[in-house]
């Protein structure tokens, strides 16, 4: 009886915490404008934090604040809940006592406003913020200087950031989340020596994969595949064991340089390690696949594709493009049009790509094996080419280049010297230029 008990008493919590949240979100969905002198006056109280403050709290209530600029005065000028709201209702039962005084001017609630405005990148309230806490003789602590950290990253500006963490390791306030800033700072400024500096300044036994993952992402941003593929080595010598984001980054390298069983074998190790794939993770072994573009990688591709919908991972454009890429790659024309009506029954719009994709398994279901002796089904996608190139320019899509180069393909592989002679007139009148390629295809069949 206790334990039921419990359990309704839980239940009717959880209950409470999403009614008082909807009605939040009813409130700010009225009156728009009133979002930043709510949040402003809500009170460090742990139940209402949990209300509005999560991420995806967060999240909506700047985007519902049109742009609102988040000020010092803003942030820590309001003294009371709006005029129009209605305190005196149940609605506003759970919510009321959050409003009954603004922000008490402190670092820990400066720090939420740096966090606010990093979060809607508004630097020149960062730098507003900090004269202001300057000018209200207010020290640093160790949280404000991650939280500008993180902004100087979000700029690329590793100067800024490498100048934070002098002052605040002269000041005895360095943390290794500052140190993870600070070398996410240079990574993203695609410094990679200067990012290992500053994490080999934080013991070993305090490092973690978020030091690494960012300086392994700008080596492979560089093309520095081999540099990658060393820090991911020596992180995990330290015995720093990567996470799924890690993991999918180096798959994604895999498939740049055309290492599908390394990427398979990493997906292994994912799973012996208890690392969930994410939605990206599978891109990037779809992508490998793509890469390889044998039956026997198309093949893997399916059944990576079955394994997301299996363990309800989310698929989107990019998963759809990425198996409709790879089938053309193979030379499985069928197979890409199955999933992009897949696509089309996931409700996931075609784009560019996805138009591009399409007309290039076309193209290549002229040479493959797959219809060799198949002259009717060859000449039924050229038809197919067509109608789709007529489509996309339908919905609103402008054939460019590699388009006009799509179709001319489908043409020159099929053998229609007249129709491919014809894209290079509507290249001209849409104001395209062909490229090597484009005439390179023309003198194949000349």
């Amino acid at each position: 009886v206790r334990r039921s008990t419990l359990r309704q008493q839980k239940a009717a919590r959880a209950q409470e915490r999403t009614s008082a949240r909807k009605k939040f979100d009813q409130r700010i969905r009225s009156s728009p404008e009133q979002v930043f002198a709510a949040y402003a006056s809500i009170k460090l109280d742990e139940k209402i934090e949990s209300l509005v403050s999560n991420d995806g709290g967060l999240t909506d209530l700047l985007e519902k604040a049109a742009g609102k600029p988040i000020t010092f005065e803003t942030f820590f000028g309001v003294h009371a809940l709006p005029e129009t709201a209605d305190t005196d209702s149940g609605d506003a039962k759970d919510l009321v006592l959050a409003f009954d005084r603004p922000y008490p001017l402190t670092v820990q609630a400066c720090n939420k406003l740096l966090r606010l405005q990093a979060h809607v990148r508004d630097w020149d309230g960062i730098r507003h913020t900090i004269t202001a806490m300057r000018a209200h003789e207010m020290q640093f602590d160790p949280l404000t200087f991650v939280a500008l950290a993180t902004a100087a990253a979000q700029q690329h500006d590793a100067a800024w950031a490498q100048t934070l963490l002098d002052e605040a390791e002269a000041s005895g306030l360095a943390s290794p989340s500052l140190y993870s800033a600070v070398a996410n700072a240079h990574a993203r400024a695609q410094d990679i020596g200067a990012a290992l500096d500053v994490v080999n300044k934080v013991p070993t036994f305090q490092q973690n994969t978020i030091m690494y993952t960012p300086i392994i992402q700008a080596a492979a941003a560089m093309k520095d595949y081999e540099r990658a593929w060393e820090i991911f080595d020596h992180a995990r010598q330290h015995g720093i064991e990567p996470d799924a984001v890690t993991f999918s980054t180096m798959i994604h390298i895999c498939g740049q340089t055309d290492h599908f069983e390394r990427a398979l074998n990493l997906h292994e190790e994912m799973e012996m390690l208890g690392v969930s794939a994410t939605e990206v993770t599978y891109n990037s072994l779809l992508f490998a696949c793509g890469q390889r573009g044998t039956p026997e990688a198309l093949e893997t591709a399916k059944t990576l594709f079955a394994q997301m919908q299996a363990a309800a991972v989310p698929q989107d454009g990019i998963t759809y493009n990425t198996m409709i890429s790879t089938c053309a790659r193979c030379g499985d024309a069928d197979a890409a049009i199955s999933y992009a009506t897949k696509m089309e029954e996931a409700q996931l719009a075609y784009d560019d790509f996805t138009y591009n994709a399409l007309l290039h398994a076309f193209a290549s279901a002229q040479t493959s094996p797959l219809y060799a002796n198949d002259q009717l089904t060859k000449n039924r996608f050229i038809k197919e080419a067509e109608l789709l190139f007529e489509e996309m320019q339908t919905e609103g899509i402008k054939p460019g280049l590699r388009e006009f180069n799509a179709l001319c393909l489908v043409y020159t592989r099929g053998n229609r010297i007249h129709r491919a002679l014809g894209v290079l007139e509507q290249m001209q009148e849409a104001g395209v230029t062909p490229d090597f390629r484009t005439q390179s295809m023309i003198e194949s069949m000349l």
